[in-house]
């Protein structure tokens, strides 16, 4: 299993200490000398140096928390070459895939949060995450240069195939997801008719990078707990079906909230507590399912909480 620790732990094969919250590759723990330890744990460099049959048969199995890998693809691909060095005896491939998070590339998303159409950013974005042997940066040149017009047949079928790749489980379930759009190398929009049923075991599902400039998302059944989930780039958020239980940590830039689900009192305060003095443009609750008295009371709340 690769993860994302939620404590600290030694790496069994550098001895060094994996931080909490970086990616980390779990091994069920068979020595006995360790009272009551089920795993033992590699940092995820170590293991593709040192172990990376078992890192491909993590990928290949989907045994993975969804933020950890952004194209799992071209990172088989690597490890395959290196367990093929291996076994022919020759020497081991140059790592092509950088992992964790880039200063650099961190930097030109903030920008993006609030203009992700800015092309002059994400021409340089391109550049950052080519070199850092990111197949997104090539996604983003296709879609800088086609546009929305057709390209060739290649072109479209390259900018196919890396969007297809660069999708995450949470969107790729037919019953999960019921539309899917990109623009500019990232996703723009996306529908999840149910998202524990495309979640599976994962614990931050929406931490993809594909979904960092995601600007409106529409929830069906049971939007859940999100985990713990931030959406910096989100515009509109609308959640049908079911019943509201809780809301997304982090909306900076919400513009739009629209509630198609059941409501009770205690969500209409809940409601007051998530936006904690903050405004919105636009609350639409005229299809919440909600008795009366609730209704009467959410209509006073958008009064107050609508700027």
């Amino acid at each position: 299993m690769l993860d994302s620790g939620r404590f600290r732990s030694p790496c069994v094969t550098c001895d060094g200490e994996i931080p909490r919250g970086h990616p980390r590759i779990a091994e069920p723990c068979n020595d006995g000398r360790i009272p009551n330890a089920k795993y033992q744990f590699h940092c995820l460099e170590c293991a593709i140096q040192r172990q990376p049959k078992l890192v491909r048969e993590i990928l290949v199995s989907e045994m993975y928390d969804e933020g950890q890998v952004s194209d799992a693809t071209a990172l088989k691909q690597e490890l395959q070459d290196r367990i093929e060095a291996i076994d022919a005896g020759k020497p081991l491939p140059s790592r092509r895939i950088r992992l964790g998070p880039d200063r650099q590339v961190e930097s030109l998303l903030q920008p993006l949060y609030d203009d992700p159409d800015d092309r002059d950013v994400l021409a340089v974005l391109a550049d950052a995450l080519t070199e850092r042997g990111d197949s997104r940066g090539e996604l983003i040149v296709l879609d800088l240069a086609l546009g929305d017009d057709e390209g060739t047949d290649d072109q479209d079928s390259r900018r196919n195939e890396l969007r297809y790749r660069l999708t995450p489980r949470i969107c790729r379930s037919a019953h999960s997801c019921s539309e899917l759009s990109w623009r500019f190398g990232f996703i723009d929009r996306v529908a999840v008719l149910d998202w524990r049923s495309a979640a599976g075991s994962s614990h931050d599902v929406w931490a993809h990078s594909s979904l960092r400039l995601l600007r409106t998302l529409s929830i069906g059944r049971n939007p859940g707990d999100w985990l713990g989930a931030g959406f910096p780039a989100l515009r509109r958020l609308e959640i049908s079906g079911g019943k509201l239980e809780k809301l997304p940590v982090s909306l900076p830039r919400l513009e739009e909230l629209v509630l198609a689900c059941a409501v009770d009192r205690t969500d209409c305060e809940m409601l007051v507590t998530w936006l904690d003095g903050r405004k919105l443009p636009t609350i639409d609750a005229s299809r919440v399912s909600a008795s009366d008295a609730v209704r009467s009371r959410l209509a006073e709340l958008c009064d107050k909480l609508v700027s």
